[in-house]
C-alpha cells in the first residue's frame, strides 16, 4: 500500500475517532439532562403532593422502572463506545507502526498482522471485551448511581406513603 493511501487511511481513522468521542460525550449529556430533569421533577411531584395517597407512589414506581431501562441503556451504549474507541485507537497505533516499518502490506496490532481497512479490523476485534480504566469507568458509576437513587427514592416515597396514609406520620408540608 502506497504512503499516500496509509495516510489517506490514517485520517480517516482519526475522524472517525474523533466523531465517536463526540458523539459518546453528547450521549452523556443527553442521559445526564434526562436524570436531571426526572430527578427534579420528582422533587417537585413529590414536595406538592404531600404523599397522602398512594397514586403518587405508583407514579414513582413507573418512572423509576422507565428510568432503569433508560439507564441500562446507557451503561451499554458506553461500553460500546469503550470497545469501538479502544479498538479504533488500536488500529491508529497500528498504522503509526506501519509507517515505520518495511512491510508496509500490514499492519501490526497486538502481536497480530492485519490487512488495511479499518472497518473490517474494528468488525473483528468488537467482539472482544475489553477491560480497562479511565473515563468510561467514571462514567459507568454515574450510571450505577442513578440506577441506585430511583429505586432509593421509591422505597423511601412507599415507606413514607404507608406512614402517612396509616396516620402513623403527619402528611408532609413544605412551609
Amino acid at each position: 500500500m502506497l504512503l499516500a493511501e496509509r495516510l489517506k487511511e490514517y485520517e480517516i481513522a482519526v475522524d472517525s475517532f474523533l466523531r465517536r468521542s463526540e458523539r459518546r460525550e453528547r450521549t452523556n449529556e443527553l442521559f445526564i439532562a434526562l436524570n436531571s430533569l426526572f430527578i427534579t421533577a420528582l422533587g417537585v411531584f413529590l414536595l406538592s403532593s404531600s404523599l397522602t395517597t398512594w397514586w403518587v407512589a405508583g407514579t414513582l414506581v413507573l418512572i423509576s422502572l422507565f428510568t432503569t431501562f433508560m439507564n441500562i441503556i446507557w451503561s451499554r451504549l458506553l461500553g460500546r463506545y469503550r470497545v469501538f474507541l479502544a479498538c479504533l485507537g488500536d488500529y491508529l497505533t497500528g498504522l503509526e507502526r506501519s509507517f515505520q516499518q518495511e512491510d508496509k502490506g500490514t499492519i501490526e496490532i497486538g502481536g497480530e498482522h492485519w490487512g488495511f481497512g479499518i472497518e473490517s479490523y474494528i468488525n473483528a476485534k468488537m467482539k472482544i471485551e475489553r477491560r480497562g480504566h479511565g473515563f468510561t469507568q467514571l462514567e459507568l458509576r454515574l450510571v450505577y448511581l442513578f440506577l441506585v437513587v430511583y429505586p432509593f427514592i421509591t422505597v423511601l416515597v412507599l415507606v413514607l406513603t404507608y406512614l402517612i396514609t396509616n396516620h402513623y406520620l403527619p402528611p408532609l408540608a413544605i412551609k
